[in-house]
């Protein structure tokens, strides 16, 4: 849990309002699509994408159960199948887990 507690604050701290985060996949790589960062609130952080009509709120919940799988999904060993299952907004969150990455 510390170890996720840490990411969120590094998440929470790093990103801004406005950020645009390039979408990123284990399988495809950057995919050429982006996630803009609305807003950054406690518990969640709201999204807009290059498909969403609406902002969407992406809970500290959603990040936490994909985060359980990053280390093996950015390996190749969990398919992308499996994280969709785990979230809807899996595409969000694995892109701003692998900026994360990058930006440090």
């Amino acid at each position: 849990m510390a170890q996720f507690d840490e990411a969120w604050r590094e998440i929470r701290g790093r990103l801004s309002e406005g950020t645009e985060v390039r979408n990123w996949s284990y399988d495809s790589g950057y995919t050429g699509t982006t996630t803009r960062i609305e807003r950054l609130n406690y518990d969640e952080i709201v999204v807009t994408g290059d498909r969403t009509t609406e902002p969407r709120p992406v809970a500290r919940t959603g990040f936490k159960k994909v985060f359980e799988f990053w280390d093996r999904y950015r390996q190749g060993l969990v398919s992308r199948d499996e994280i969709v299952k785990i979230s809807r907004n899996s595409t969000y969150i694995l892109s701003i887990l692998h900026w994360l990455g990058q930006a440090a």
